[in-house]
């Protein structure tokens, strides 16, 4: 099973993928208070807004390899599904229905599958779709909290994280078929992964470990050499590298309703801001 996914997989595939450009995904209450879902360029600018459907509440997953597609989530009082809608906003194709918890999708390196989260009775596994929902394999199987899978550039592996007996979150990989789970970051606090690196050399997390705020780290993907990239008194909740691996976007919490979108190079340099807004922006839930 591992090799017949690795196979079809490009040599030297992207985790963030070029087929974006720069184009920065992320969410806004600018619009709706629920949240609806925009893109700009990497300097904030050139903002266009993709859904607009009231009463619910819509979160951005990932683009596809190509950049035609994005992978998103849609919750209303019921449920949380994946859909998938073009880059403009259109074509919008609902993938899950199965009126339960769906979280966080994320397109593999070849565009044909979508790793997301689902709510199972005995805790959040995580579970393959086929991009066009028209086959579903389930991958883990644990009474544990599993969060944010993102695909290695290579597809031959998924990082994501996975709830520990502490309450702590550990940052874990998995084969897509679901065998050789290895976890590489002991958390011992919340972690919360955000992505891999376009070089597919190492994880951008988010870790509360040194006090009530988050800060930004990067380790290697076998879960040496930690970096901590931010250290200023604010939290920064989500992440994402950009196509070329240059930038990191990211969110930081201001004060209370308010959260706007930063970059900075990805040793963590060079810090600016996006938006400005007075409302809360982030990249994901």
């Amino acid at each position: 099973m591992v090799c017949a996914f690795v196979a079809s997989l490009p040599a030297g595939a992207r985790a963030a993928f070029p087929g974006q450009g720069n184009r920065v995904l992320f969410a806004s209450a600018r619009h709706d208070p629920e949240g609806e879902i925009y893109t700009m360029n990497e300097g904030g600018r050139r903002v266009h807004r993709l859904t607009r459907e009231p009463g619910v509440a819509d979160e951005p997953g990932s683009w596809s390899p190509d950049g035609r597609w994005i992978a998103f989530t849609r919750s209303t009082l019921h449920d949380t599904e994946v859909l998938v809608m073009r880059r403009n906003g259109s074509h919008v194709r609902r993938l899950t229905l199965d009126r339960r918890l769906d979280l966080w999708p994320s397109f593999s390196p070849n565009g044909r599958w979508i790793v997301y989260v689902s709510a199972t009775r005995s805790g959040y596994d995580l579970f393959l779709i086929r991009s066009d929902g028209s086959e579903k394999r389930r991958l883990t199987r644990t009474e544990r909290f599993e969060t944010h899978p993102v695909w290695s550039p290579r597809g031959d592996r998924i990082a994501f994280g996975l709830a520990d007996a502490s309450g702590g979150m550990d940052l874990a990989t998995v084969r897509p078929d679901g065998t050789g789970r290895r976890v590489v970051w002991d958390g011992r606090s919340f972690t919360r992964l955000c992505d891999w690196s376009p070089s597919g050399d190492r994880l951008l997390f988010a870790d509360y470990r040194r006090g009530p705020w988050s800060e930004l780290y990067t380790i290697r993907a076998d879960g040496g050499g930690r970096r901590r990239l931010t250290d200023d008194g604010r939290e920064e909740y989500s992440a994402r590298y950009s196509a070329d691996g240059r930038l990191i976007f990211f969110d930081r919490y201001l004060r209370d309703g308010d959260a706007e979108i930063f970059s900075m190079r990805s040793n963590g340099t060079g810090q600016r801001r996006l938006t400005d807004n007075g409302v809360w922006e982030h990249l994901f839930a």
